[in-house]
């Protein structure tokens, strides 16, 4: 298998793990964090939300 069809094979994966997770989203949990130092999951959520509309507006969507 070559490397790119090997990247796109695992970004595939990666898509669809991301989209369950943000369609499985608790909204009134948006400040949760799993320790006191990360980054809280709403912020998380919205940082994996825009990456994939500004994957849509680059004429790439899945």
């Amino acid at each position: 298998m070559k490397m790119n069809a090997m990247f796109l094979s695992q970004l595939d994966s990666e898509v669809e793990r991301s989209k369950r997770a943000l369609l499985e989203f608790p909204e009134d949990q948006y400040e949760w964090t799993p320790h006191e130092k990360s980054m809280t999951f709403g912020y998380l959520s919205e940082m994996v939300g825009h990456d994939a509309i500004v994957d849509c507006d680059d004429g790439d969507a899945r």
